[in-house]
C-alpha cells in the first residue's frame, strides 16, 4: 500500500475536552466541560527527516457562567458556532469575542452549510430544524427558516439545497431547502448511521451494514446511488472526507481509501477515537489518550511514489481528484504537466514509445529535451540546458536502444525481425518529427531555431521527400548548424538541396561541381541532374554568370541532357549571341542547332538571322547526310545497312523540319536560302522559296517539270490573296502560251487550249485586258466567247454590289445628318432657378452644354463633350 498519511500524536493535554475544531493550517480550537474554549497554535517541524509537531496555548476565553460542556464545534469562514449546554452560540474568530447566542430548548446538533458562497447554519432541536444566515457586516446571525420534522436526527450533513440526515431506527432522508420536502431512503441500518460529504463530486457517503457487509455508499443529492461501493472490514465508527480520501474510523484502526474509485490506500493503527475535525489543510483525532494529528504526505510526493511503482494512470487520477486550496489552477496544471512528462520518460525507458510522446504532448514536454537524445544534435540546442529528466539523458538514444536489446538478448526475449536498432531508432525518429512540427507554432525564437534546426536536420538525412515542402515555406533553421552537422556526416546533396531551398545557388552549385567532379563521395546521388535542374529552372539572365560556370562540366560529361540548362523558357531569358558563343567552344553544331530550334520555335524570337542560321543548319545537315548515304549504298556490310535506314530517318526528320520553318516563319532569308538549295533535290522547299521570291514562273516549272503533281500545283495556284493568285494564274497562262510545244498552228497547240480551259475556270481572276496582251493576236475570238461571258456577269455582278454598297452608305450618312439636325434644333429654356447638374449651382449668365440626354452643364464643370459628366456615358457608341 502507498503511504498517504503519517499519524502524530499532539502533546496537548485533554482531561477536560469535550469537542476539537481545527481551522486552516495551524489553529486547534478545544471545547471543555467547563464552559471553556482553548486555542492552540501547532508548528510543523522536520528535523533530519523527521516530522513532528510543537503546540502552544494562546488564548482561554470562558463561554459561560458556571461549569457547562462544549458538545460541538464548526466552523464556517471566519465564524465559530458552538452548541454550549443546548444554547447555539457565534464567535468571530478574528476577536474570540461571542457575536450572538441565541437560547434554544434542547439543542442537539449543528450543522453548517457546506457550500462555500452560503454562509448558514442549522441547528437541530427535538422536532425541529432551524436555520440561520450571516445578515449583518458586523457577523450576527438571525433565523431565516425553519422546518418540523418527526424527530430530531443523529448525524446530519448540509450541501446548498440538500440535507442529508440520519434517524436512530429508521435510516437516512433527504430534506430539500428550502421547501421542506422529505425524502425517506430505502438504506436503513441497524445501528451507528454515519454520512460523510464528498465535496469534489457534492455526493453523500452514507454508511450501511447490508447483508452484513459494510458499506459506504454514495449518493448524489436526489438520493440516488451513485459510482461503486466502498467497503470496510468492520462497521466504522466515523467516517469523514479530506480531499482526496475518505477516513473512516474503525473499532482497531483508521483506513485510508481514495473517494473516487473507492480502492482501499492506507490502514493506521489507532483505537478509541472519539472523533475527528477537518479543514481544508488538516485532520485532527481525538482519543483517549490524546489528540493526533493525520498529515498528509504531499500528494505531489504521493505521485511520484506511484510513478516509480508504475502506477501512471493512477498517479495522475490522484493528482487529478486532490483538492490544494493553497495551490492556484494555473499551478495545478504545471505540476500535472510535470507529472505527465515524469510518466512519459518512463515511457520512454520501457521502449513504449508511442505512449511516451502521448505524454510528453499532454506535457508540453520542451522539444528541446528530447532533440537532446537524438546523436549529434546537442549544438541544435543553443543555450538550453536538458534538465535530464531521463535516466539515460547523459546518452542518447541510440545507445539506451543498442543497450536494451543487448538486455534482451541476454534474456532471450528479442524478435530478431522487429527488435533491431534501426526498427527502433526510426520509430523514435518518426514520433519525434510530429512531435517537433506539432510545436513549432511557439513564441520563443530560440525554441522555433532548435525546432527548425533539428526538422531540417531530419528531413535532409532521413526524410528528403519533406525538405522541399519544407524549404518552399518560411523557417527558422539555422544554416550554419546544419552546414556543419551535414558535412560531418558527409551528406553533401543534402546540404547542397538546403542551400538550393534558401537560393544560395553558388554554394549548391559548387557542391554538386565536386560531388561530379569526383572531390566529394556520396552513393545513389545524381548532381549530374540537380546541376541541370537548378540552372535551367532557377538561373536566368540575372545570374547568368553560375550558367556559365558550372554548365561547363555538365556539358563536357553530357552534352545532350546539359543543353536542356539552354533550352528551357525563362522569364529574363538569356542572350542569344552569348548562348552560341559559348555552344561553339564544345565544337558541336547539335547543341547549336538545339538552341537556335529553341529560341525560334519557343521563344519565337523576331529577329531573322536567326531562322536564317536554322534553316541554314537544317540544309547543311540534309546534305551532310546525303553524301554520307551516297556513300553507303551498294553496301552489303549489315552495320552499313543499319546506317543506311538511320540516315534516311534523320534526313526525313530535316526534311520536315526544314519544311515547316519555310511555311511557318516570314523572318529568314529567302534569296540567300534558294542559292544554297537550288542544286538539291529539295524542290518543294524551292517552290516555297521563289514564292517569297514572288517567282511564280520559276515555281510552276519546278512544278511541272521536277514535282508533277497536278494537285499541287492546282493547290499552290488557289492563294487566298486575290492579286498574288491573279499574278500565278497569268505567270501560269504566259508558261502555257510560250513553251515550245512542236505545233506550228496555234488552234492545234495544245497548251493555248489549256491556257483557254485556265481562262475559263478562274474568269472572275483574272483581267480581260492583260489576259489579251499574253495570247496570240491571230486566235479568233470566238474561242473567247465563254470567257467574256463570265467575265462580264462577273464584273456587272461586282458594279451592282458596288453601287448597292454606296447607296447604304449615302443613305446611312442622311440619316445620321438627320439626327443631328434634330439635336441641334432643341432647345432649352435657362430660368434663373435652372442649375447646373454637376455642381448643383445655378447657372445664371455663365455658359453652358446641353448633353443629348438633356443634361445641363457649366461649360468649366465638364472636361469630355462627347461624354455626360453626370451618368459618364459615351455618345460617340451611337455613331
Amino acid at each position: 500500500m502507498s503511504k498517504a498519511f503519517g499519524l502524530f500524536k499532539l502533546g496537548i493535554p485533554i482531561k477536560k475536552v469535550q469537542s476539537v475544531a481545527v481551522f486552516k493550517e495551524n489553529l486547534i480550537f478545544l471545547g471543555t466541560n467547563d464552559s471553556n474554549l482553548i486555542t492552540y497554535n501547532i508548528t510543523k517541524r522536520e528535523i533530519n527527516s523527521n516530522l513532528n509537531f510543537s503546540c502552544s496555548k494562546l488564548l482561554e476565553t470562558k463561554l459561560v457562567k458556571g461549569k457547562k460542556n462544549v458538545e460541538q464545534i464548526l466552523i464556517k469562514n471566519n465564524s465559530i458556532f458552538l452548541n454550549v449546554s443546548n444554547s447555539l452560540k457565534f464567535i468571530d474568530i478574528s476577536q474570540l469575542k461571542i457575536v450572538n447566542t441565541i437560547q434554544e430548548n434542547k439543542v442537539v446538533l449543528i450543522c453548517v452549510d457546506e457550500c462555500d458562497e452560503n454562509d448558514r447554519v442549522m441547528a437541530c432541536l427535538n422536532r425541529k430544524l432551524f436555520i440561520y444566515e450571516r445578515r449583518t457586516k458586523l457577523g450576527a446571525y438571525q433565523k431565516i427558516k425553519s422546518f418540523e420534522i418527526s424527530e430530531c436526527p443523529t448525524v446530519v450533513r448540509w450541501y446548498d439545497t440538500t440535507i442529508c440526515c440520519g434517524f436512530k431506527g429508521r435510516g437516512y432522508s433527504i430534506i430539500t431547502y428550502p421547501s421542506g420536502e422529505v425524502n425517506d431512503l430505502k438504506i436503513n441500518p441497524k445501528i451507528n448511521l454515519q454520512i460523510a460529504f464528498l465535496k469534489k463530486f457534492k455526493e453523500f457517503l452514507i454508511v450501511d451494514d447490508m447483508s452484513n457487509l459494510n458499506l459506504g455508499i454514495c449518493i448524489n443529492q436526489s438520493g440516488a446511488p451513485v459510482r461503486s461501493t466502498l467497503l470496510w472490514d468492520s462497521k466504522p465508527k466515523i467516517v469523514n472526507c479530506f480531499s482526496p480520501y475518505v477516513i473512516g474510523i474503525l473499532p482497531k484502526k483508521i483506513t485510508i481509501h481514495t473517494f473516487y474509485d473507492q480502492q482501499l490506500l492506507q490502514e493506521l493503527s489507532l483505537t478509541d477515537v472519539r472523533s475527528i475535525s477537518t479543514s481544508k489543510f488538516k485532520i485532527i483525532l481525538r482519543t483517549k489518550a490524546g489528540l493526533f494529528v493525520l498529515e498528509k504526505v504531499p500528494i505531489f510526493t504521493q505521485v511520484l511514489q506511484m510513478i516509480d511503482s508504475g502506477e501512471y494512470e493512477k498517479a495522475i487520477e490522484l493528482f487529478e481528484y486532490n483538492e490544494n486550496p493553497n495551490q492556484t489552477e494555473n499551478e495545478h496544471k504545471k505540476q500535472l504537466r510535470k507529472i505527465q512528462i515524469k510518466i512519459g520518460f518512463k515511457y520512454l525507458e520501457k521502449m513504449e514509445f508511442n505512449l511516451a510522446f502521448e505524454s510528453f504532448q499532454k506535457g508540453l514536454l520542451d522539444p528541446r529535451e528530447l532533440i537532446s537524445l537524438l546523436p549529434g544534435f546537442s549544438s541544435q540546442l543553443g543555450e538550453y540546458q536538458p534538465t535530464n529528466s531521463f535516466s539515460i539523458s547523459k546518452s542518447t538514444i541510440l545507445t539506451f536502444i543498442e543497450n536494451c536489446l543487448y538486455q534482451k538478448r541476454q534474456l532471450e526475449t528479442i524478435d530478431n525481425k522487429t527488435d533491431t536498432v534501426e526498427n527502433h531508432l526510426e520509430k523514435f525518429r518518426s514520433l519525434l518529427l510530429k512531435y517537433l512540427e506539432s510545436n513549432r507554432k511557439t513564441e520563443n525564437e530560440d525554441l522555433k531555431a532548435s525546432i527548425d534546426t533539428t526538422l531540417m536536420l531530419l528531413y535532409a538525412e532521413h526524410y528528403p521527400k519533406k525538405l522541399n515542402l519544407f524549404l518552399s515555406k518560411a523557417h527558422n533553421a539555422s544554416l550554419k548548424q546544419c552546414q556543419k552537422y551535414l558535412m560531418n556526416k558527409k551528406l553533401y546533396h543534402q546540404l547542397a538541396l538546403i542551400f538550393k531551398g534558401v537560393k544560395m545557388y553558388q554554394e549548391a552549385l559548387e557542391i554538386w561541381s565536386n560531388l561530379g567532379n569526383g572531390n566529394y563521395a556520396q552513393k545513389n546521388v545524381d548532381p549530374l541532374k540537380s546541376t541541370i535542374e537548378l540552372l535551367s529552372k532557377n538561373c536566368d539572365s540575372d545570374n547568368i554568370m553560375l550558367i556559365w560556370r558550372y554548365s561547363m562540366w555538365v556539358l563536357a560529361r553530357a552534352p545532350d541532357k546539359g543543353i536542356v540548362i539552354f533550352t528551357k523558357k525563362r522569364k529574363k531569358p538569356l542572350p542569344p549571341n552569348k548562348v552560341i558563343n559559348f555552344l561553339k567552344k564544345y565544337g558541336n553544331e547539335k547543341l547549336k542547332l538545339l538552341f537556335i530550334e529553341f529560341i525560334v520555335n519557343v521563344e519565337k524570337t523576331e529577329q531573322g538571322k536567326y531562322h536564317t542560321e536554322l534553316a541554314i543548319s537544317y540544309i547543311d545537315n540534309y546534305l551532310l547526310l546525303i553524301n554520307k548515304s551516297e556513300s553507303l549504298i551498294g553496301d552489303n556490310n549489315s552495320i552499313n545497312n543499319i546506317n543506311t535506314i538511320t540516315n534516311k530517318r534523320n534526313v526525313s526528320e530535316l526534311i520536315i523540319k526544314l519544311n515547316n520553318l519555310l511555311k511557318t516563319s516570314t523572318k529568314y532569308n529567302p534569296e540567300l536560302l534558294f542559292s544554297k538549295i537550288e542544286n538539291t533535290e529539295l524542290y518543294e522547299e524551292q517552290v516555297l522559296l521563289l514564292d517569297k521570291l514572288e517567282q511564280y514562273m520559276a515555281a510552276i516549272k519546278i512544278l511541272l517539270k521536277k514535282i508533277k503533281n497536278k494537285k499541287i500545283l492546282k493547290k499552290y495556284l488557289q492563294d487566298k490573296d486575290p492579286i498574288i493568285k491573279e499574278k500565278k494564274l497569268l505567270s501560269y497562262l504566259d508558261y502555257l502560251l510560250n513553251v515550245k510545244s512542236g505545233q506550228n498552228s496555234n488552234e492545234n497547240n495544245p497548251n493555248v487550249k489549256k491556257a483557254l480551259k485556265l481562262i475559263n475556270t478562274y474568269p472572275q481572276d483574272l483581267d480581260p485586258l492583260k489576259v489579251f496582251q499574253i495570247f496570240p493576236k491571230n486566235l479568233p475570238l470566238t474561242d473567247f466567247a465563254n470567257f467574256f461571258n463570265s467575265s462580264i456577269r462577273e464584273s456587272v455582278h461586282q458594279l451592282k454590289e458596288s453601287s448597292l454598297i454606296n447607296n447604304l452608305r449615302k443613305m446611312e450618312y442622311l440619316h445620321s445628318q438627320d439626327e443631328l439636325q434634330t439635336v441641334n434644333n432643341q432647345s432649352s429654356l435657362i430660368k434663373s432657378s435652372t442649375i447646373c447638374d454637376v455642381c448643383k449651382k445655378r447657372i445664371g449668365l455663365a455658359i453652358f452644354a446641353r448633353f443629348p440626354n438633356g443634361k445641363i452643364a457649366h461649360l468649366y464643370c465638364f472636361e469630355k463633350d462627347y461624354m455626360c459628366p453626370v451618368t459618364k456615358y459615351d455618345f460617340r457608341k451611337n455613331n
